[in-house]
């Protein structure tokens, strides 16, 4: 079975919208709204499961005051020309990165300590970099199946975002990752399911039908597993935890799969599968037996199952979402790191228990999207929101 290398795979794209964890690795890295994730991720060999999973909830302790923070860091937001970076892609040299600004790309040679305006070219969704050449480049947009607005066209550039071309048959097609084993494969999600190219992003043909659901967030399953692992999400909010084979179809009953309500944010590690919901973050070693953790995380989060009993008013007045969840490379599978609706989150016991993370105060009113360490530079995070990339130190991790 293939090796596939997440976009939001190499180093890293970051987008304004929302991704998945980052790994070292050769490939580009991206960071995407929840479909979105990233670099190469391993997982132990299992199959896919064959029967409902039995969920575990795993109750919060009564609070305890937070722990000072033993850690010092900073978060700087990313600006190129005084102007913020929306998406930021990095090769996987680490040498060459490009950001997207509001009304143009900047490319840098040199890690980004110096910038060079490419292009006026205007792009809404993230980047992906070519496995073979990284002056080829890929950009679609954030999908929009439920509102049908926006520009939709998938734009090609073989010369570093300098110029661009549109891809004539691919209109509303998202890229997601590449093929490690062949960097012409290229995969794309799209309203109407997932699509393949074997031209290295020129053209593209369907696999198969997502059922009439989104595919609202999708990463690389790993070694031992159907090909990816996604999240098909219904107009109504209800949410399935699924697996495409090498075909791009679901290859089982969508009832035999993990079911929440919202999008839901994914990462993995070698040992573990993880689904960043609205009530919490789920854990699995099987991708059968899920438990629920939820301690430090009751002011982002709802208290009850929204596919049980209706979400309250007052849960929509203060705001909640868990939105971007990824992994630190250099903690054996122990620390991540979690986008919410107000700032960081951290676990540093493989998602049991969570805390805000003091290393990102600046960011502690703002809803992170998208997340992803940087594979060169151990311990900096890059976080997108609303207003743009932060480069986040988290000392001593």
């Amino acid at each position: 079975m293939r090796a596939i290398r997440w976009i939001s795979a190499g180093l890293l794209l970051l987008l304004v919208t929302a991704c998945a964890p980052q790994v070292p690795g050769s490939a580009p890295l991206v960071i995407t709204p929840a479909a979105t994730a990233t670099a190469t991720v391993q997982v132990k060999p299992t199959l896919p499961p064959t029967a409902s999973p039995t969920a575990t909830l795993v109750p919060s302790p009564q609070p305890t005051a937070t722990p000072a923070p033993t850690q010092g860091a900073t978060a700087t937001l990313l600006t190129v020309g005084g102007q913020p970076v929306k998406f930021l892609a990095i090769a996987p040299d680490g040498l060459l990165r490009y950001s997207v600004l509001a009304d143009g790309i900047a490319r840098s040679e040199d890690g980004g300590r110096t910038w060079q305006r490419v292009s006026d070219q205007v792009l809404r969704g993230p980047l992906l970099i070519s496995q073979r050449d990284p002056h080829t480049l890929l950009a679609g947009a954030p999908l929009s199946c439920y509102r049908g607005d926006g520009d939709l066209l998938l734009r090609r550039s073989t010369d570093g975002g300098a110029t661009w071309q549109r891809v004539e048959n691919g209109d509303g097609i998202q890229p997601v990752a590449t093929d490690a084993g062949d960097s012409q494969i290229i995969y794309g999600i799209s309203c109407a399911g997932l699509y393949v190219s074997r031209d290295g992003g020129q053209t593209w043909q369907a696999t198969a039908s997502s059922q009439g659901l989104v595919i609202s967030a999708i990463i690389p399953a790993g070694n031992g597993r159907p090909l990816l692992l996604g999240v098909l999400t219904s107009e109504g909010g209800t949410s399935h935890l699924v697996w495409f084979d090498e075909q791009g179809r679901v290859s089982q009953d969508l009832a035999q799969g993990l079911s929440f309500w919202g999008t839901g944010a994914l990462a993995t590690t070698e040992e573990n599968l993880y689904v960043a919901t609205s009530t919490g973050v789920w854990r699995s070693a099987d991708g059968a037996h899920w438990v629920l953790y939820t301690d430090g995380l009751g002011d982002v989060t709802l208290k009850s199952d929204p596919l049980q009993e209706p979400v309250p008013q007052e849960a929509f007045d203060r705001g909640f979402g868990l939105f971007s969840l990824a992994v630190d490379p250099n903690s054996q599978g122990q620390r991540l790191v979690l986008g919410t609706i107000r700032g960081l989150y951290i676990s540093n016991d493989g998602g049991e228990h969570w805390q805000p993370a003091p290393e990102a105060g600046a960011l502690a009113q703002l809803r992170i999207n998208a997340l992803a360490w940087d594979p060169q530079e151990k311990g900096v995070l890059y976080a997108t929101t609303p207003q743009g990339v932060w480069r986040v130190v988290m000392r001593n991790s």
